[in-house]
């Protein structure tokens, strides 16, 4: 049965979401670190390991993509499932249960990439080099669910917080001042990546994106830049940061961007550090996301536009060599006849 993972994460995901709805006598307060997280762990390696099996058994872009699909899926589903149990009797939303959740999905994904690594088909080719127009609808949906649902847990927990939805956008007269530090730090931090772009790891990194991601538009570019800006801030600064801490959410942070192949392990390394730097933005300014979402945003636009333009982009002509050079949309005279 081809689509046997799928029917097998639809049921498992179910179980999951049924045993989170059992009405529980009211608990005492344990440790955030105990027994129960293992069980967590392993809760949602499983359901991460169901998840990249469906996605590498199917064709096209979710197969190509089978191991950012598959965490990406499980860490909103891990999200949703502690969010829902505010609404069950006795239970409660637990930061550290969603941390051990995510982490079982990431851990388990991490060792399929390794051991068991999707094997790209020529239909899996064309979607991974054509740029992102098959993935960008996925990426609004997936990312549009974390901010809401980032957002409703900002909401949920501003009595224990004291951190609110209008003071975590908003700064009133100092917002324009929050502003700047993001872009001033945007600045920074590309002007870092273009000097270690110079670095055989790095120029090894830019070379797998570009092997990823293939030709992006400049819109795509946008969207994608600032929906991930946008979303991920919300979601680990602003809902995690006030009860993680900065430590745990900027990790947490650099796992999300897990490598998919050892030239990436840079990434997940910088995404370690940007989650410091960002989560002391976050900090610095009074608990504040204008100025870690405006630097996520400038550095992503800034290096993925970099990257698109290098990968043959909007601007860059692509010569095909099943057509003759009167076909093609350039001026004669710019065609050498020798």
């Amino acid at each position: 049965m081809k689509n046997r993972y799928w029917l097998l994460t639809g049921v498992y995901a179910g179980l999951i979401f049924l045993v989170s709805s059992f009405q529980i006598p009211p608990l005492p307060a344990s440790p955030a670190i105990s027994a129960d997280k293992i069980a967590h762990f392993f809760e949602y390696a499983i359901l991460g390991y169901f998840l990249y099996r469906a996605c590498a058994d199917s064709g096209g872009w979710l197969r190509a993509r089978a191991p950012v699909i598959s965490v990406l899926v499980a860490v909103i589903y891990a999200f949703s499932d502690e969010w829902h149990q505010l609404f069950v009797p006795g239970r409660q939303m637990s930061e550290w249960d969603f941390l051990f959740d995510s982490l079982g999905g990431i851990a388990v994904v991490l060792a399929m990439t390794r051991f068991r690594p999707v094997k790209a088909g020529p239909a899996d080719a064309s979607a991974t080099g054509s740029g992102s127009i098959s993935l960008l609808p996925f990426v609004v949906v997936v990312y549009g669910i974390g901010l809401l649902g980032a957002g409703f847990a900002i909401l949920m927990t501003e009595k224990s917080t004291g951190i609110g939805l209008v003071q975590s956008f908003w700064a009133g007269k100092d917002s324009p001042l929050y502003f700047g530090f993001g872009a001033g730090v945007a600045v920074i931090i590309i002007a870092a990546t273009r000097f270690l772009s110079n670095i055989r790891v790095f120029r090894q990194l830019e070379e797998e994106f570009r092997r990823i991601l293939g030709r992006l538009k400049l819109y795509e570019v946008v969207v994608i830049a600032l929906a991930s800006g946008v979303a991920e801030e919300t979601i680990f600064r602003g809902a995690l940061q006030p009860h993680l801490g900065l430590i745990i959410t900027s990790i947490l942070f650099g796992l999300m961007h897990f490598p998919l192949s050892r030239f990436m392990i840079p990434w997940t390394m910088f995404a370690i550090v940007m989650g410091f730097i960002l989560g002391g933005l976050y900090d610095y300014t009074g608990h504040n996301l204008i100025a870690p979402i405006t630097a996520h945003f400038l550095i992503n636009l800034v290096n993925l536009w970099l990257i698109a333009k290098s990968a043959g982009g909007p601007e860059t002509v692509l010569l095909d060599a099943d057509k003759t050079a009167e076909e093609l949309p350039l001026p004669q005279d710019r065609i050498n006849p020798t």
